[in-house]
């Protein structure tokens, strides 16, 4: 797992670095400098605006047209702000000064019929916490109109280290250099979609420290997705790898139990219960033979299997208030319970049926009704947002969206970075908590790394599944059909 700071950490990581090991800062802006000017070279520039601000982003652009001079590249430098702020003795200032040793042009202010065929966005790095206007506003409009190639120092400017939101207004880039460490918004939309392809360069700051230590975000690879993955044993049966009880569906509702089951067993569960109405018994014959079936009439409240070791609720359920109590009430403590889909709208109506140590799994208009805050709230600050509600419910958390967040009330968070737009379909949701019904089971305990793994088996399955069907034919039985987690799972 590969973590991810916000601005504050990388602030203070970068003053551990410079006041504790003694490493001074003119050499670490020295070296993301150098960073930058490589990348840009990759690109074969002739000619080379480089748009600064007056605090460290733009000293790190200062340095790099210096670099990029050097290298005989046509370089011409347009400086937003106030000159007084470059007239002391920091970093910035001191590589601002550097400039006129070797001629290359300085303009203060926007540019105007500038011509370039790439340009450097070095005006605001992570430490920005206020929207752009003015001028600023001005010279990333001006940069978003160009035909050039953008590439941003650090962060586009404009979006938030942390949250990845767009304060005012922000860059798009067609590639972010971003220095010693990944940061959050570079994860999380619409920072991911404004980043363009993003290249992490290290500048020497050690592993471990203390803020890598402290820190507790993360996101998902191949190799860590193949480490959390359950293991297939040779000498096995399946009773080995766990019996997953799902409660979903209703008349009309039962294409949500049937993908759920059918992704369960995909992701290795060896045997899927479903307790179902009996109308919906040939659904679910048809669609998932292997499921073993719990049939149920309206007025019955069913026994549940003492030996299931993972439970899931809620797909396609429908408003069946007396089922969901019954089964909440039912399911042992201590045994993994994932709520989805309609039992989440009937755990905000009664939050008192529920319990610490679940599984939910809400999209944001679920998240909203279970957070009484608005989706406009919850988007804000998404790790916040899923922190704040596994707090709330003592349970681990799948906030679902664009770069879907997990968390755990012990403040660990995981940021996606697989799946596709093809991915918003009717039955997407329902496989998705299939898989972690499937995981679980075979666990036997909830876990926060197996459920971000789930989320992760389910993008990469939905991107597989994209190359074949496309963004637009894209349907939640394609994702079932490339679920096949030791294949996704290959780097």
């Amino acid at each position: 797992m590969r973590q991810v700071f916000n601005g504050k950490q990388m602030q203070q990581m970068d003053g551990w670095a410079i006041h504790q090991l003694g490493i001074p800062g003119r050499v670490l802006m020295e070296r993301a400098a150098e960073a930058l000017c490589r990348r840009v070279m990759e690109e074969a520039p002739t000619r080379v605006v480089v748009l600064c601000g007056t605090g460290n982003n733009g000293g790190d652009g200062f340095a790099a047209a210096r670099l990029l001079w050097e290298r005989g590249v046509r370089v011409r430098v347009f400086v937003i702000g106030k000159p007084e702020r470059l007239s002391g003795t920091g970093d910035a200032a001191h590589n601002f000064r550097r400039l006129a040793e070797f001629s290359i042009p300085v303009v203060w202010g926007v540019p105007e019929e500038e011509e370039a065929d790439c340009i450097v966005d070095a005006l605001f790095g992570t430490g920005l916490d206020r929207p752009i206007v003015g001028e600023a506003a001005r010279a990333i409009a001006w940069m978003n109109a160009q035909k050039a190639m953008v590439i941003a120092a650090d962060i586009p400017s404009g979006v938030h280290a942390g949250t990845g939101q767009v304060l005012g207004c922000a860059v798009q880039a067609a590639r972010t250099v971003t220095f010693s460490r990944m940061k959050t918004g570079l994860c999380l939309y619409p920072g991911r979609r404004l980043a363009g392809h993003v290249d992490v360069e290290d500048i020497g700051v050690p592993s471990p420290n203390p803020i890598e230590e402290e820190a507790a975000s993360w996101t998902l690879d191949a190799r860590a997705a193949g480490q959390i993955l359950p293991p297939r044993r040779v000498d096995s049966h399946k009773g080995t790898y766990g019996k997953a009880m799902i409660v979903a569906g209703s008349p009309g509702m039962m294409g949500a139990a049937t993908f759920a089951a059918s992704a369960a067993y995909r992701v290795g569960a060896g045997l899927v219960r479903c307790l179902i109405p009996e109308q919906g018994s040939a659904a679910m014959t048809i669609r998932v033979p292997e499921a073993v079936q719990i049939l149920y009439r309206e007025e019955e409240t069913p026994a549940l299997p003492e030996d299931s070791t993972a439970v899931l609720i809620g797909p396609g359920l429908g408003r069946n208030e007396a089922l969901f109590h019954h089964c909440m009430k039912n399911v042992p403590q201590g045994m993994p319970l994932v709520v989805d889909a309609d039992g989440l709208n009937l755990l905000a109506k009664h939050p008192e049926w529920g319990r610490a140590g679940m599984i939910l799994t809400p999209h944001m208009g679920e998240a909203s009704r279970l957070a009484h805050k608005s989706v406009e709230e919850l988007y804000e600050d998404l790790p916040s947002s899923a922190q704040e509600l596994a707090r709330q419910y003592q349970s681990i958390v799948v906030l679902k969206c664009a770069s879907t967040v997990t968390a755990d009330p012990e403040r660990h968070v995981v940021i996606n970075t697989t799946g596709n737009p093809g991915m918003s379909t009717a039955g997407s949701g329902d496989v998705l908590a299939g898989i972690l019904a499937g995981l679980l089971a075979q666990a036997k305990e909830s876990n926060w790394q197996l459920a971000a793994l789930g989320v992760w088996l389910h993008g990469r399955a939905g991107d597989e599944a994209a190359k074949e069907r496309g963004l637009y034919a894209l349907m939640a039985s394609d994702i079932l059909q490339f679920l096949r987690p030791d294949f996704l799972i290959q780097e």
